[in-house]
């Protein structure tokens, strides 16, 4: 696999149609529940051994957040009281490919937070909640 470069990456929300300027993505929190399902009588490790308790993965897998920096507009606002909508976000299209890859599912905005420095650009930090499963599709050539 090679490295790609995320300059042309597109966030779109399919029912508020808010845009924004996003200078970066960070898409975390995906993780599933562990359950412990130790008991009375599991044997505790013995000499040698690092642990004793016993786990089964969950069934549930939690699709995590969308984190977005943003330059900042006073004048444009966030869907932060908007209900559930199709978010898709679509990667740079790379030579030789016909389509881009992408994600796409339900979510919904959880926090806004703007940043305004001294002598330096002003930034919005978007966070989106992702909710139910989401679909990858890989890029075609």
């Amino acid at each position: 696999m090679a490295a790609k470069i995320g300059t042309g990456t597109t966030i779109t929300f399919g029912t508020s149609g808010f845009t924004a300027e996003i200078v970066g993505i960070s898409i975390d929190g995906v993780k599933r529940e562990s359950i412990d399902i130790t008991h009375l009588a599991t044997p505790v490790a013995g000499a040698g051994e690092v642990g004793s308790r016993e786990k089964i993965p969950g069934k549930h897998v939690d699709p995590g957040q969308l984190k977005l920096t943003c330059h900042y507009d006073p004048n444009t606002e966030p869907p932060i009281q908007g209900a559930k909508e199709e978010v898709t976000v679509t990667y740079p299209l790379e030579e030789g490919e016909l389509t881009a890859a992408t994600e796409q599912g339900d979510a919904f905005v959880v926090d806004v937070g703007v940043e305004v420095p001294l002598e330096d650009k002003m930034t919005r930090q978007i966070t989106i909640e992702r909710s139910g499963p989401w679909t990858r599709t890989a890029s075609t050539s």
